[in-house]
């Protein structure tokens, strides 16, 4: 949603941290997140990354149902993403 919207790129990352940080326990924003960090230049952003690992943890722990948001993030990111969604899911 962010990217549509043209905002710079630091712009978009803090955003991003800004929703991880005011609603974490929001589990309707996860899919969404997931699929902007995975997708985005955030993905290098260390604080990030650890934001999104928590969440990917979460649906791989206690959310099952949310699995096929961490899927149809897996199919739409970068090469970069993608690498980290295998690392998270497989520790």
């Amino acid at each position: 949603m962010l990217q549509g919207q043209g905002q710079a790129r630091a712009s978009n990352a803090e955003a991003l941290k800004t929703s991880y940080l005011t609603s974490p326990a929001d589990v309707s924003l996860i899919p969404t997140r997931l699929a902007i960090v995975s997708t985005s230049a955030g993905i290098s952003d260390d604080e990030l990354k650890s934001l999104a690992r928590s969440d990917i943890r979460l649906i791989l722990t206690r959310r099952p149902d949310l699995k096929p948001a961490i899927t149809s993030a897996y199919r739409r990111s970068s090469s970069e993403g993608k690498a980290f969604i295998d690392e998270v899911a497989h520790c």
